[in-house]
């Protein structure tokens, strides 16, 4: 048995495959969508959504599904494809 090696997946304290795929998801996640999120934001401040100091109560936000991603913030659908009209421009 003393001879017998482990490969790196089995041994223990290392990355298991699936764990290393969600490292690298994670990644390539932050490395693709956070320039996109941050010019997503700002488009939505200028518009006069949520910013960074607004504390309005949104307790009947409208829930919009673009491509997976969700929009919540308190504005009603047309509101919310004008933004992305206007983010798709930039």
């Amino acid at each position: 048995i003393k001879e017998i090696k482990l490969p790196d997946w089995m041994t223990p304290g290392s990355p298991t495959p699936f764990e290393k795929g969600l490292r690298g998801m994670a990644e390539a996640f932050e490395k693709e969508l956070n320039p996109q999120l941050g010019k997503f934001a700002l488009q939505l401040q200028a518009s006069g959504g949520v910013g960074a100091n607004d504390n309005r109560d949104f307790s009947t936000s409208q829930t919009t599904r673009v491509d997976q991603m969700v929009i919540n913030n308190g504005r009603d659908e047309q509101g919310v494809m004008q933004v992305l009209r206007n983010l798709s421009r930039t």
